[in-house]
């Protein structure tokens, strides 16, 4: 750096400290559902259902939870199809929770904007639910 680069760099923002803020990410998947005259209809489903997986190993890994499993996505039956599955954390006493809703807690509650809402509201429904 030269001379000027230092004196300059005394005036900007302080550089933040620590990790990036997490962002999760979600798939979109569809049911399909049958639709009158003897067609099918491709509706979205909520994709806070469907994290990615690396968003499920951060939130995962934020929630101590022990491993993930992939399920078949709950709402299809009859007639309805879907093929999307949905990633559950899973704790060593056998509680299961899917990881986007669990994710979505920082979705609705940036940590750039809020920082640990996410994890205090996230943690407070594990203890909840029976997670250790």
């Amino acid at each position: 750096m030269s001379f000027w680069d230092d004196f300059w760099a005394q005036f900007a923002p302080p550089k933040p400290i620590g990790p990036p803020p997490f962002v999760p990410a979600y798939e979109q998947h569809y049911v399909y559902v049958i639709a009158p005259p003897g067609g099918s209809d491709k509706q979205p489903l909520n994709p806070w259902y469907f994290a990615t997986e690396a968003t499920a190993m951060e939130t995962m890994k934020r929630l101590t939870a022990d491993h993930i499993e992939q399920r078949p996505y709950g709402g299809a039956g009859g007639p309805n199809t879907a093929t999307g599955l949905e990633r559950w954390l899973v704790w060593r006493n056998g509680v299961a929770i899917n990881a986007g809703l669990m994710a979505s807690y920082w979705t609705r509650n940036p940590e750039g904007k809020y920082p640990g809402v996410a994890l205090s509201m996230a943690l407070t429904e594990c203890r909840a639910r029976g997670a250790a």
